[in-house]
């Protein structure tokens, strides 16, 4: 009974380390080359390994020979259909895939980036600024984005916030008192409303002030099309046209000093993933007056982030505001370089 007791103990011990250790995902390659780790997703022609070596990778599928997961993943067909499953292997071009309704293939040109049915995405940004000498500066900047995406609607919201302050020394040494530096912030609400295949509608408002630039409000309300140019996983371009209403109030320098006009609304929306770590993020709107091509603005706004944690980021920003009928005394064009840590989620 004894040596019956140590049997079944020493079985149970060995079923609980091999229960414990899971195989890793393996990706083939053509070539003969072998890559291990934790198959993390497959869409649009990429398959993206998390290695022990190298970290995360990005194979082409078309370099890939064999490919077997470590684990279920999240999946998703170009019709619209999603599943979860374990990768078990690649047969002409065919996924084998094992999920708990059983075994299944798709093919691998038909897989897209994964999206639940309903997604919420966003970040929080934040930077300053502190120096102490000949000037004395302080400065702060915020902003978020927040996204809520559907199958057949997106609806993005941001805002931003910039403020700043110094003091200069006269010429007998002595520090004057604290003087506005920059104050100035920008919100914008737009709805998407997804079309057939990549056209969509959108609708947008959005609301500035710049005191510096005497700009006590800028609003704009507009509609128009746009249309996915490139959506992929690691490269996303968008383009959009459509008409806006501009109302800009200069009365910060005194009253009336109020404008309307009709402008067309045109606008680029880029994301490229340089590395699984690194992407590079621009946004740019042109409102060119429809009357007039003279009275014109445009924002750009680029930006490359890099991940520090899988939350936790760091960016460069870089933004220029183009005012090309700017209040008397001020300039045509603003340019801000900002460097900031953000969360996202």
């Amino acid at each position: 009974m004894p040596s019956l007791f140590r049997a079944s103990t020493l079985l149970l011990l060995l079923s609980g380390v091999a229960t414990a250790q899971t195989n890793p995902g393996t990706i083939v390659l053509k070539s003969g080359d072998r890559i291990t780790g934790s198959v993390l997703s497959i869409a649009d022609g990429k398959a993206t390994i998390d290695t022990a070596a190298a970290g995360k990778i990005q194979i082409g599928a078309s370099e890939i020979a064999s490919i077997e997961g470590d684990k279920a993943i999240h999946l998703a067909t170009g019709d619209g259909e999603r599943l979860e499953g374990r990768i078990a292997g690649l047969e002409d071009g065919n996924l084998r895939i094992e999920t708990a309704s059983g075994a299944r293939t798709i093919a691998l040109g038909d897989l897209v980036s994964f999206r639940p049915p309903i997604e919420w995405t966003g970040n929080v940004a934040l930077g300053g600024v502190l120096s102490a000498g000949n000037t004395e500066r302080r400065a702060a900047n915020a902003q978020t984005q927040v996204v809520r995406r559907t199958d057949d609607n997106r609806l993005t919201g941001r805002a931003t916030w910039d403020y700043g302050e110094q003091q200069t020394r006269d010429s007998a040494g002595v520090l004057g008192d604290w003087e506005l530096a920059q104050r100035r912030t920008f919100g914008s609400l737009k709805f998407d409303h997804f079309l057939e295949g990549s056209l969509y509608a959108w609708s947008q408002g959005t609301a500035e002030n710049d005191r510096l630039s005497n700009l006590k409000l800028r609003t704009t309300a507009g509609a128009g099309a746009g249309y996915m140019l490139i959506d992929e996983t690691d490269l996303m371009l968008q383009g959009e046209a459509g008409i806006s209403y501009v109302d800009e109030d200069r009365s910060y320098a005194g009253p009336g000093n109020n404008s309307y006009s009709t402008a067309a609304r045109l606008a680029l929306s880029l994301r490229w993933d340089l590395t699984p770590d690194t992407q590079v993020l621009q946004d740019a709107e042109f409102y060119p007056n429809v009357e007039t091509l003279y009275d014109t603005y445009f924002r750009v706004d680029t930006r490359m982030r890099t991940s520090l944690t899988d939350q936790m980021f760091a960016q460069l920003q870089y933004i220029v505001d183009y005012d090309n009928t700017p209040s008397p005394g001020n300039e045509r064009a603003d340019h801000r370089l900002i460097v900031s840590l953000g969360w996202g989620f």
